[in-house]
């Protein structure tokens, strides 16, 4: 199977720019090589180009924006607003495909967080309608996605270059 390549789009500083993601065996972004970077482009238009000047097709993503800048705000003011299961996890995991794309390895010691991130996302799927209550985090537990979260948004946000 090729890998399939998609201009996914965010919100990072105020900006809304979008990058290319990419999914095969392992999920990932595309780098420029010589550079160590993570292009971020202001229209579909111009990661297409991209893609194509790499010899690649660029597809749109189907996810609708991710609010960088809203994670950052829950991360940085405890107490203001809920924990978004699926942002969040969207996050870590556009952390993890950044840095394993940059060769960057880490080790994390939080799944039992990431599993309930990930649970709090899939609740439709769940049994009857009683066992569809969001998971509760502990105060400890949020203290830790938060730790997390900041840690992947410091990566996210070193890694983007905007290309206007």
């Amino acid at each position: 199977m090729a890998d399939e390549y998609y201009a996914v789009w965010v919100r990072l500083k105020g900006v809304e720019q979008c990058f290319i993601w990419h999914t095969n065996q392992e999920d990932g972004v595309w780098v420029d090589q010589e550079r160590q970077i993570v292009p971020s482009f202001g229209s579909f238009a111009d990661a297409r180009s991209c893609g194509e000047a790499s010899g690649f097709k660029v597809r749109e993503a189907s996810r609708p924006l991710l609010d960088l800048d809203a994670v950052r705000c829950w991360v940085h003011h405890p107490g203001i607003g809920d924990i978004d299961h699926s942002d969040f996890l969207d996050v870590w995991n556009l952390g993890e495909d950044i840095a394993r794309s940059l060769g960057r390895t880490r080790s994390r010691h939080d799944q039992d967080i990431y599993d309930k991130l990930f649970w709090g996302c899939n609740l439709l799927t769940a049994g009857p309608t009683e066992q569809r209550r969001p998971p509760r985090f502990s105060s400890d537990e949020e203290s830790r996605l938060r730790s997390v979260l900041r840690e992947e948004l410091g990566g996210i946000e070193k890694a983007l270059h905007y290309c206007r």
